[in-house]
This record gives structure tokens, sequence and C-alpha cells, in this order.
């Protein structure tokens, strides 16, 4: 291995151990531009479908973490049948990967001199997102969309991935209502 090959490895391993101890997750949402959100006072869960089996294990965090959020933010929880708007959330967990290749010729033209491969990198992991949607009790329509996205690790413990949603849903919600 050249010697610039081995510093812009290592350089590349500490950037790697870098980003993965700044958990952070992507927030974002998007809402009904005509709803006036100003009298949603009291909310109540919707009514989840049968069979998240992949959200099972994050269903009493989601939940805590939200009605914790709606409740700081001023909203009263009540029984679906007299709620102003109703909470309904969705986990999706897929596999993804990111592929890097890179070229260590030094400046200039970049071609391959001796005709040696591009070096390759290849990091394999699950990206969950949590969405989470307020629908309008009468009309039954969405009206507001909020979401967290973050890479999940194995080997994260229960504690801090309790900790790491709480913070994602609250972020989420924090948008909610939109102003």
């Amino acid at each position: 291995m050249h010697a610039r090959t081995a510093v812009f490895a290592v350089a590349l391993l500490a950037l790697a151990l870098l980003t993965g101890c700044a958990w952070a997750p992507t927030i974002g949402s998007d809402y009904d531009t005509t709803v006036n959100f100003s009298p949603l006072r009291t909310w109540a869960w919707a009514p989840q479908p049968v069979g998240k089996v992949e959200a099972s294990l994050y269903d009493s965090r989601i939940r805590r973490a939200a009605e914790a959020a709606l409740t700081e933010g001023g909203f009263q929880r009540v029984e679906p049948e007299t709620a102003d708007f109703l909470v309904t959330y969705r986990v999706q967990i897929v596999q993804q990967q990111d592929i890097v290749v890179w070229d260590d010729s030094g400046p200039g033209y970049h071609w391959r001199r001796n005709w040696r491969p591009a070096n390759v990198s290849v990091h394999n992991y699950k990206m969950g997102s949590c969405i989470i949607d307020v629908v309008d009790a009468e009309s039954g329509n969405i009206v507001w969309r909020g979401w967290a996205e973050a890479e999940l690790r194995d080997s994260t413990s229960a504690e801090l991935r309790d900790q790491r949603i709480n913070q994602a849903v609250r972020e989420t919600l924090a948008r909610f209502p939109p102003r």
C-alpha cells in the first residue's frame, strides 16, 4: 500500500468514526395550507392497523414521546369520538448501501498508473423512518405529516434507542402545528 493510500484510508476511517458518534435524525414535515390549525386543541390516537410487525418494538417508545410532545405543545388527549384531530404513525426500516469509489492517482488527469483498480468502500446499513400523521377527525383527511429518518445500528443499547426515538419524535412534533 502506498503511503498516500494509507493516509487517505486512515482519514476516511476517522471521518466514519466521527460521523457515527454524531447521531442526528433528518426531520421534515408538510401540511395542507388550506387548513386553519388554530382551533385544534384535543387529540386522540387513531385506530392502528393490524399487523405492524416492524413497529411493535418501537410502539410504546413512540407513543410515550408523542404524548409528551403533544401535551407540552398544549394539546389535550381525549377519547377519539370527541377529538379535534387524530394521530397515527408508521415505521419503515429498509436496508441501504453506500458505495464510494476513489482514485488515489493524485492531482491531474486521474488516469490509472499501471492500470490499478480503484479503491472501493461499501457501507451496508439500515435506515429507519418514523412518519407521524395528523388527521382531521371530521373529514378523515391527513392535514399534517412529519417524519424523522436516521441510520439504525444493531449495536445500540435499548436505553440509547429509547433516547433517540424520543428525540426524533419530539423534534418532529415540534413542527406541529405549522407556523
